[in-house]
């Protein structure tokens, strides 16, 4: 008889670790998803689009995509592609074919996080100037403390 009481135990204290083991991982996935959903951010591109963009947002074109934003600025309507600096390529790109798509001005707004993303506008600038692209429109979004966020920019 005692030695049933043994097994039973054993049996309990190891579905007690197995049981930890699983919280364990469960916790760390959730972590990790957080991470991977803001992407190491201050803030969603989308809070970055809601601050700046006083126009038309989301525009959806023929093919299905979608321009960040239209809006007139000055005398100009620009297509704007709101993105992170890391992502300044993927910027160039987009806002050139939103305004080939639209007939409108391409303009990209760049969200600096960090002071040495500075680092991407200059690449944008010398890209632009070299390929003498001067009706490429560049703003910066300069969110270095993560401020500008609804949820005070405490994802870093």
């Amino acid at each position: 008889m005692g030695s049933i009481w043994i097994i039973m135990f054993g049996q309990l204290i190891e579905t007690l670790i197995l049981l930890f083991i699983l919280i364990i991982i469960v916790f760390l996935v959730f972590i990790f998803s957080v991470h991977i959903v803001y992407g190491g951010t201050y803030c969603f591109e989308r809070e970055y689009q809601e601050l700046y963009c006083h126009g038309k947002k989301e525009v959806v074109l023929s093919d299905k995509s979608r321009v960040d934003c239209i809006q007139a600025v000055g005398k100009r309507i620009y297509a704007i592609e709101i993105d992170f600096a890391k992502k300044w390529a993927e910027a160039i790109g987009q806002a050139l074919y939103y305004s080939a798509h639209t007939d409108l001005y391409p303009g990209i707004v760049l969200i600096l996080e960090s002071k040495s993303d500075y680092r991407y506008y200059i690449r944008v600038s010398a890209l632009l100037q070299y390929h003498e692209l001067s009706d490429v429109e560049v703003w910066l979004i300069e969110n270095y403390d993560g401020s500008y966020c609804s949820h005070g920019g405490n994802n870093k």
